[in-house]
């Protein structure tokens, strides 16, 4: 499938505000902000809220479903790290450098959580690693530099506006509605709940509901001069787990643990065991991933088009497994989810795209 519609309406938004656009325009978002021409554009992204799971969850003529746009892909892989920063600097994963959960720094030889810089094996903490070794300027940020009042909204482990609950969410982009001009608010939800029970359980769907009705309140608060977008980085699909330091010959091959994502994992091979590697691996798993090398990877352009960060074909190892059905893998990790994302299926790369009002 072909990844990266996300980006391009990151970069209509840059072109609204006079920004740098890097990449294509989305025609939809373009056409939708010169006709209304808003004072006020509010984001809100709901982390791994994908069509998938508004189709399965949510009403048709419920206000999402009823102001959903289009289904759009987000990039590859789709996962927080990767989609949520190309969308915040209109920018592909390769560019950005961010790519994925955890990511090996040499430098730090630790597997490191860019977004939480803490080694995700080691538990080390890393204070504003990611941030300093890849800076990325977001977009309220950058909005500031030109002279254009912005913020964002995070939850607690954010960096502005932190808030504790949804509620706090809605309410504080209601407020700033009035005295920005742009505004991204991001929830870790419905993800995290996903994560734990997995994304076709009720939990989930009386939670998207409760959101659904949150914002739909919201929408009809805001002024006429106020534009809502509603999105999602991902989605998410059910699970089935494979602890692959289990498997000693295929372990034996490494000669380091694997990294990024686990439904789009990153092996580093020893140079003279790497066709037993592959060999192994496609007789075992080839039904479930599909193995690429190195040079597949940089030859598909999978992670996006552009300039590659100096450090993306490290990060990116000898060899990438991409999901193409419900299995993850961990090594050695005993946390084990029932959903996740990141993998190679529609089901989990596609997002909605909610505007409001459409007129």
């Amino acid at each position: 499938m072909k990844y990266g519609d996300m980006i391009h309406i990151a970069n209509t938004i840059r072109g609204y505000y006079g920004l740098e656009i890097f990449h294509e325009e989305d025609v939809i978002v373009k056409a939708w902000l010169e006709k209304n021409a808003f004072r006020c554009l509010a984001v809100i992204l709901l982390d791994a809220m994908g069509t998938s799971i508004l189709e399965r969850h949510c009403a048709l003529n419920g206000f999402f479903r009823r102001n959903m746009k289009a289904s759009i892909s987000a990039v590859f892989p789709p996962t927080t790290t990767a989609s949520t920063t190309s969308f915040l600097t209109g920018r592909c994963p390769c560019e950005t450098g961010w790519l994925g959960w955890y990511q090996y720094f040499s430098e730090a030889d630790d597997e490191i959580i860019p977004f939480r810089s803490i080694g995700y094996y080691s538990g080390v903490h890393y204070p504003d690693y990611a941030r300093t070794t890849m800076p990325v300027t977001y977009l309220a940020d950058e909005l500031r530099d030109h002279g254009i009042e912005a913020a964002g909204i995070w939850p607690t482990w954010g960096y502005e506006n932190k808030v504790k609950t949804f509620d706090e969410l809605i309410a504080k982009t209601e407020e700033l509605s009035h005295e920005k001009r742009f505004i991204y608010a991001y929830w870790e939800n419905p993800d995290e709940l996903m994560h734990q029970v997995g994304p076709y359980d009720e939990k989930v769907g009386e939670m998207v509901r409760e959101f659904e009705t949150k914002i739909e309140a919201l929408a009809e608060r805001l002024g006429s001069d106020t534009g809502l977008l509603v999105i999602a980085d991902h989605s998410q699909v059910p699970v089935e787990t494979v602890d692959l330091s289990m498997e000693k010959d295929l372990a034996d091959c490494l000669y380091r643990r694997p990294s990024l994502e686990g439904r789009a994992m990153t092996f580093f091979v020893k140079e003279d065991c790497r066709q037993t590697f592959a060999r192994l691996f496609t007789e075992r798993y080839g039904d479930r991933f599909n193995l690429m090398s190195h040079a597949k990877v940089m030859e598909t352009e999978l992670f996006g088009t552009g300039k590659p960060h100096e450090r993306f074909e490290k990060f990116i190892g000898d060899y990438l497994a991409v999901a193409i059905a419900n299995t993850q893998f961990v090594f050695g990790k005993k946390k084990v989810t029932m959903g996740n994302h990141a993998g190679g299926t529609e089901e989990e790369a596609m997002v909605p795209l909610i505007l409001y009002p459409y007129l």
